[in-house]
């Protein structure tokens, strides 16, 4: 006979070995029960994030209205980055009468925009940001 059909003998088997696969098995399923209860955990955690981003997403109001207003003054910033990146070399943008003259205060008095040393009908982007 071979090793493992020596193995498979139920009457070869000790109480040793029976208590040593049982402390295994219970072994295992005390492991697979925290990771159970871990993934219960993290489950509730996920159910209460959803709820607080819908909860934030009904009660904050835009930031950002999206109005006529709104749309028309990043209008022109874009211009400016646009100019502003064609020709790095000569960022000014020769201001026409389709720019609203309290638009164009509003980027010069916020540091957005400066106006040319030389020619004041011209605007260049500042960097603002930093």
């Amino acid at each position: 006979m071979s090793m493992s059909n020596q193995d498979l003998d139920p009457d070869s088997t000790t109480d040793e070995d029976i208590t040593t696969a049982k402390e295994e098995l219970i072994k295992k399923c005390e492991e697979m029960w925290k990771d159970l209860e871990e993934l219960s955990l993290l489950i509730m955690q996920v159910k209460c994030l959803t709820a607080e981003l819908s909860q934030w997403q009904k009660e904050t109001p835009e930031i950002l209205p999206l109005s006529e207003e709104v749309l028309v003054t990043l209008g022109k910033e874009e211009i400016l980055l646009n100019r502003l990146f064609d020709v790095p070399h000569d960022p000014y943008v020769k201001i026409s009468d389709s720019f609203w003259p309290p638009y164009i205060e509003l980027l010069l008095r916020n540091g957005i925009a400066l106006r040319h040393p030389e020619d004041p009908s011209q605007i260049r982007l500042e960097a603002f940001h930093q």
